[in-house]
């Protein structure tokens, strides 16, 4: 038996960081470029004082059928061992399609591995089950919900970046049949797997499963089920609903407010967010509706600052601290820097009215 050493007693994120103050634990020099580190307790360990430490070839109980090579894998994938969600560098055997993250490597206690897949309406590729963890800086959010993923989740290993996941409570509480939506109140929406990318009607983008009306032409991709219009703005007679732009989006319509023609995105923008209404069909600029960088409101005392995003901790619950209802946590807020009190963009601007 040949096991890994280990690099640290909790789990490590690994990424690409810029250099900063922090030093590497291994040879005390700045750190930089890719590498390994730890929330818990700010240990950094540059990837390449990491690798001078892990053996190429190891043998462990878990599998001692075959060794296991030192890979890195740019995917998600699933740890054999703990169920854990891993990538980058892991232990693997390849005829076996059998991982280990470097945790797993190097300990004899193993705990009862998760091998759970099923086939699901929400996607075309099998889904497999895995204990979330963060694997890098970034933190991933359920695509149901839009909630950062946390316990156990589903996800499917082969689209790139795992782009589908989702928490287990949400696969099992999506619904087939959509009633009374309020993008699209007079008939049900029913979920459809297509053969070809269709509109949604609220967001613009090309989607394969859609929520669709059997009597209208009206479809609804699984994203925007969960959005509500949350924006009432003197310039529209109508409610607007936040939408999120992403690289590829493109809408050949001008902006109702500045009448531009909606390009992609202006990358100095930090808000990468535009507001639609779905009654007319019609489009605007973020920053031609929301001028103000911040707000004041008569139920907190401080200035409120517009922020692209704020996720307050690790917790699955957001509020808005004005109206008590749910808020996304990737979407821009105003938020006080002082107390942590967060509003919708919506609430913040609105006035309470007298009684």
């Amino acid at each position: 038996m040949n096991l890994a050493p280990s690099l640290h007693q909790h789990h490590l994120l690994y990424g690409y960081y810029e250099e900063r103050e922090a030093l590497c634990d291994q040879c005390n020099k700045h750190i930089y470029d890719r590498a390994f580190t730890c929330e818990i307790c700010k240990f950094w360990l540059h990837a390449e004082c990491a690798l001078q430490q892990l053996p190429f070839k190891i043998s462990h109980p878990s599998h001692s059928q075959h060794p296991l090579r030192l890979i890195y894998k740019d995917n998600h994938s699933c740890c054999n061992g703990c169920s854990g969600l891993s990538r980058n560098w892991l232990y693997r055997c390849q005829p076996c399609d059998f991982n280990l993250d470097l945790s797993c490597a190097s300990s004899t206690t193993i705990p009862t591995q998760i091998d759970k897949k099923i086939n699901h309406f929400c996607h075309h590729h099998t889904l497999t089950q895995f204990n979330y963890r963060k694997v890098s800086k970034y933190h991933p959010s359920c695509f149901w919900c839009v909630k950062l993923l946390s316990g156990v989740c589903y996800g499917c290993l082969q689209c790139d970046s795992l782009k589908l996941r989702i928490h287990e409570s949400c696969l099992i509480n999506m619904p087939t049949v959509i009633t009374e939506h309020p993008f699209h109140s007079s008939h049900p929406l029913y979920i459809i797997a297509s053969s070809e990318s269709v509109r949604c009607f609220a967001c613009t983008y090309y989607h394969k499963m859609i929520y669709s009306c059997k009597k209208c032409r009206f479809h609804l991709c699984v994203h925007c089920t969960n959005l509500k219009p949350s924006l009432k703005h003197e310039l529209h007679q109508h409610h607007l609903t936040l939408f999120p732009i992403l690289k590829s989006h493109r809408i050949n319509e001008p902006c109702k407010k500045c009448d531009n023609i909606w390009i992609y995105l202006n990358p100095l923008d930090e808000i990468k967010f535009f507001y639609r209404c779905l009654e007319c069909d019609s489009s605007f600029h973020f920053r031609c509706l929301i001028h103000e960088s911040s707000a004041k409101h008569e139920y907190h005392r401080h200035e409120l600052i517009l922020t692209d995003f704020f996720v307050e901790d690790f917790s699955d619950q957001y509020y808005c601290d004005i109206c008590e209802q749910e808020r996304v946590p990737q979407h821009p807020v105003y938020c006080c820097k002082k107390c942590r009190f967060v509003a919708h963009i919506g609430c913040a601007l609105t006035k309470v009215s007298s009684r």
